[in-house]
């Protein structure tokens, strides 16, 4: 089994599919953004048993280079976090997505995987097209450090209504050059990757600067729920709606 490697940011999770050999050891291993430490744990049949810790490697630097590009293949070419909280795997072989587009981006002769790698376990029950679409715009000011959604605080804004039993596309445009972790309380985001029936099931979907990512929600629980970017100085400032759940049993 080689190396892979993804991101995952503040508040995001993934259900991970490891298939070790027999007799041997690993190392999974996970470095802040800023490469500023690390945490590593072993995985082994060997009580105490070790296996060799990779470089932290370059301090990664964001440039305007970074807008328009996104993830190299993060779900914007698509067809438009804990084990058991999202309800999907990452096929460390990558065999489960050969055939589907791009392939994962290679880093240092690592396979980078992406968004466009995540597949559900099993089928969701409802994977009805959308009734309709809301966009919501990522939007702020870096010397300010505020930030918004469509351009507006969540103080003077009315909350997201949503129709209870009804299915809402929900599409992020990233027009920072700031990463947003959005995380949607109460209820489930499929996120469009072009897995079809299989698309991971996620409560928070990280949109890279210049990126435009889809989700398609079934508003299934009743009342009243937060829906904010999980870096909590973006929510503090602005990045923060309320949405409320119309109809249904309250």
């Amino acid at each position: 089994m080689g190396q892979s490697k993804f991101p995952i940011a503040i508040a995001e999770t993934f259900d991970v599919i490891v298939e070790p050999e027999a007799g041997q050891s690993y190392t999974i291993f996970a470095a802040a953004k800023d490469r500023s430490g690390y945490a590593r744990g072993t995985l082994s049949e060997t009580r105490g048993a070790e296996a060799a810790i990779p470089e932290l490697g370059p301090r990664p630097e964001l440039t305007m280079a970074a807008m328009g590009e996104g993830h190299a293949s993060h779900g914007a070419m698509a067809e438009s976090e804990a084990a058991g909280m999202d309800e999907m795997t990452m096929d460390m072989s990558g065999d489960a997505h050969r055939g589907h587009g791009a392939m994962p981006a290679m880093e240092h002769g690592e396979k980078v995987l992406s968004y466009d790698d995540l597949r559900a376990l099993t089928p969701y029950t409802d994977r009805r097209a959308p009734d309709r679409e809301v966009e919501l715009r990522l939007t702020g000011n870096m010397e300010r450090y505020f930030w918004s959604i469509n351009d507006v605080k969540f103080g003077d804004a009315g909350p997201l209504e949503f129709n209870y039993g009804e299915r809402v596309r929900i599409t992020f445009k990233n027009e920072t050059m700031m990463e947003h972790p959005m995380h949607l309380h109460g209820l489930w985001m499929d996120l469009v990757n072009g897995e079809g029936d299989m698309a991971p099931r996620k409560h928070t979907i990280t949109i890279r600067p210049g990126e435009t990512i889809s989700a398609d929600v079934t508003v299934d629980a009743t009342g009243s729920w937060a829906f904010h970017c999980h870096i909590l100085q973006h929510a503090a400032t602005g990045m923060f709606r309320q949405v409320n759940v119309i109809g249904g049993v309250q």
